[in-house]
């Protein structure tokens, strides 16, 4: 007997909730033939339910569209409802104690501190992203997470001694630099310092000599895996670029916000590389490979050549606003020892 259309839709949206899968796989999983399977998919990624992330002439790969965690990884339906559990008990503690509305990274940094003291982070994994460690499923104020129904004293316990912690930091930008300084990520810690230097007065000799070193120390911090070069070699291209801009152009504040523009896009490149890189860590997704496939192929892609993009045209100002330079740049002591070091690693990974 023919399976039922409901019954097919519902069986697809719930293997494709463990992990994307081909045609032929779902056709094996369901039981059905390939063209109902098709058929099927093809409503689904219609109605935004489903999406297509690879295909060629053999195959065909889709994943399911969900709006709950970032880049549509999936998580267990127990991991969500702890997730909306300790999301829930948060904001209603957080009130409770501060008279004030957490904000959303007042709620994950919490978050973070109770899953992974709890040891819940294998059902809810916790990533570094583009302002530090946050679960892997969204929050938003606009949600309610009261259907979270679960009974764990120990989660209600770190729920109250993290926000106790948490909470003594006057601002978010303070309880931010605080989560860098417990994880004692040197990366986050300077990509702030680089960016609050930026936003300074950049015709300032001191401030200047301060970013050069702080670019410096940003490119050391790198992550050092096979799989990062091309990442490295953009930093890398993007450091030397702003230190002969800081050495051969008289002004740079005009340029203030083609250097953030740069600096931004590199950095939310190394966010979503830092995003995957953390994820490989759980059991779930450590086929390194597939996951980047799955997952993160297209975003890093596009964030290359974004990044790319914004440092040749930060590399044309440069050109274009070059004056007539001396046979021999002057360069301090500490710019020289940085340019070498610079040229002695290039040299290194070409090898």
């Amino acid at each position: 007997m023919k399976k039922d259309r409901e019954e097919i839709t519902e069986k697809i949206l719930s293997y494709l909730e463990e992990k994307p899968l081909s045609i032929q796989e779902i056709s094996k999983k369901v039981g059905s033939n390939w063209s109902t399977i098709n058929e099927v998919l093809c409503e689904l990624k219609g109605e935004r339910k489903v999406r297509e992330i690879f295909s060629s002439k053999n195959i065909r790969l889709f994943k399911l569209a969900r709006d709950d965690t970032y880049l549509d990884i999936p998580i267990s339906r127990e991991g969500k409802e702890i997730g909306f559990y300790i999301y829930n008990k948060i904001k209603n503690e957080w009130v409770r104690k501060t008279g004030k509305l957490p904000t959303n990274t007042d709620v994950l940094k919490t978050a973070v501190d109770v899953l992974e003291k709890a040891g819940l982070d294998k059902e809810v994994p916790t990533v570094w992203y583009l302002f530090g460690k946050i679960p892997l499923l969204k929050y938003s104020q606009e949600i309610d997470y009261s259907s979270g129904k679960i009974e764990n004293s120990e989660i209600d316990k770190e729920i109250i001694i993290s926000i106790e912690n948490i909470a003594r930091k006057r601002t978010t930008h303070e309880r931010m630099l605080q989560q860098y300084e417990i994880y004692h990520n040197e990366l986050y810690k300077t990509k702030e310092k680089i960016r609050y230097l930026l936003n300074r007065d950049l015709d300032d000799e001191k401030i200047l000599k301060e970013l050069g070193n702080e670019i410096s120390n940003f490119y050391f911090c790198m992550p050092t895996k096979n799989d990062a070069s091309l990442i490295i070699e953009i930093v890398h291209e993007f450091a030397l670029l702003l230190e002969k801009m800081i050495l051969s152009l008289k002004k740079l504040n005009k340029f203030k916000q083609e250097i953030n523009e740069s600096f931004n896009s590199i950095w939310e490149l190394i966010a979503i590389y830092m995003f995957f890189d953390s994820l490989n860590n759980y059991e779930r997704f450590k086929d390194r490979d597939e996951l980047r496939f799955m997952y993160f192929e297209n975003s890093i892609q596009h964030r290359i050549s974004n990044a790319k993009d914004f440092v040749s045209q930060l590399n044309s100002i440069y050109l274009n606003n070059l004056e007539k330079l001396p046979e021999k740049l002057d360069y301090s002591k500490e710019a020289e020892m940085i340019r070498n070091v610079f040229f002695e690693i290039g040299t290194e990974k070409e090898k």
